[in-house]
């Protein structure tokens, strides 16, 4: 029977002044993230710095935007929680700027906020008095933990694994079940009917999840020696919030083409218990 491999699909966007010559990519922020764990009634002081990255003086516009927003949190605004000067400012070349911004919990009134918030500083640079066809946008994520709401959880509800030439890939769903952002870190382990470890395919921390969301994630290494036909354990590790989480998986690995299909609970009960 023909089988088809599963490869995760790529997909790359490359942005060029040289092809959009209205194009302005000038302005530079840091650090591009920043968290806070506050309570109710709590504020805190962060700032970010703005840097020109031309040789031209820049018109920075400043906003501020909601980037997501629990229902129970609804109709919190942005504006209500996370405030910073928004006056446009002149940068001139490499000049870097330092701004200041607030973010204050909301006390107890009416309703309790429940486990975080998140939002958006954002900056367009433009040549001062030249007009441009497009701006574009950079912007920081700002996230506040609403201390002794939060409830971090998840599943990984599906694993697949494949082999890509001389690659073992590994492809996990994590979901958000619970009312924080997630960003998931750690391992697929890989072992063989005896219980010893065949193969570790690291899984570094990138794009967040966040609650009732799921996401994908890759991890690639070469197919090591090791990792030969039968049956195979596959065990995904995760650390969020400073808790450990694993999920077991159960594949054979088929002698013909190295293809990973899914084995039955009661069959896998005989090699791991």
């Amino acid at each position: 029977m023909k089988r088809f491999r599963f490869i995760a699909p790529a997909v790359f966007a490359v942005l060029s002044a040289s092809f959009f010559p209205g194009v302005v990519q000038a302005v530079g922020v840091n650090p591009p993230r920043q968290e806070f764990v506050l309570g109710l009634g709590e504020k805190a002081q962060g700032h970010v710095t703005v840097s020109n990255e031309t040789q031209d003086s820049l018109e920075v516009t400043p906003s501020e935007k909601t980037w997501f927003l629990l229902p129970e949190n609804a109709p919190l605004g942005v504006e209500e929680w996370l405030s910073f000067d928004q006056e446009p400012f002149v940068l001139k070349p490499d000049e870097k700027r330092e701004i200041p911004f607030t973010v204050s919990v909301p006390a107890a009134s009416t309703r309790t906020l429940q486990g975080f918030l998140v939002g958006m500083l954002s900056f367009v640079g433009n040549p001062e008095g030249q007009a441009v066809m497009v701006n574009t946008m950079i912007s920081v994520s700002v996230y506040v933990t609403i201390r002794g709401t939060e409830r971090p959880a998840w599943t990984v509800p599906s694993l697949k694994m494949s082999r890509d030439g001389d690659i073992v890939q590994a492809i996990f769903t994590v979901k958000n079940t619970g009312n924080v952002h997630l960003r998931p870190q750690g391992s697929v382990e890989l072992f063989d009917k005896k219980g010893r470890t065949v193969a570790s395919i690291p899984i570094p921390e990138s794009m967040p999840v966040y609650p009732g969301r799921d996401r994908e994630f890759v991890g690639r290494v070469a197919w090591p020696p090791t990792l030969k036909p039968g049956p195979c354990k596959a065990v995904v590790h995760m650390r969020l919030w400073d808790r450990d989480g694993e999920q077991p998986f159960f594949f054979e690995i088929e002698k013909e083409d190295f293809f990973f299909s899914k084995m039955p609970a009661k069959k896998a009960q005989k090699y791991w218990e």
